[in-house]
């Protein structure tokens, strides 16, 4: 898929807004408060799943994330 000259910029600005850097900060401390409550208060089996699902989350994140800074041209993503 090809887009024009500086779409790709014009989508990366897009995502780099303030507004996504709330939401996304409010995700993350989400995440770590429910890990958090999930070990503190909930059963051992529980508090392991909750764990790995926390772990997966982080990682799709990051992964996604790298695709833009590391890579901003569509093609080779």
């Amino acid at each position: 898929m090809t887009t024009a000259p500086g779409m790709e910029l014009a989508l990366r600005q897009e995502f780099l807004t303030w507004r996504y850097g709330l939401l996304n900060t409010v995700w993350l401390l989400t995440m770590h408060a429910t890990l958090f409550a999930a070990l503190w208060f909930a059963p051992p089996a529980v508090a392991i799943m909750v764990c790995v699902i926390h772990q997966r989350l982080l990682s799709e994140w990051f992964h996604e994330a790298t695709h833009w800074n590391l890579l901003p041209d569509r093609r080779w993503n």
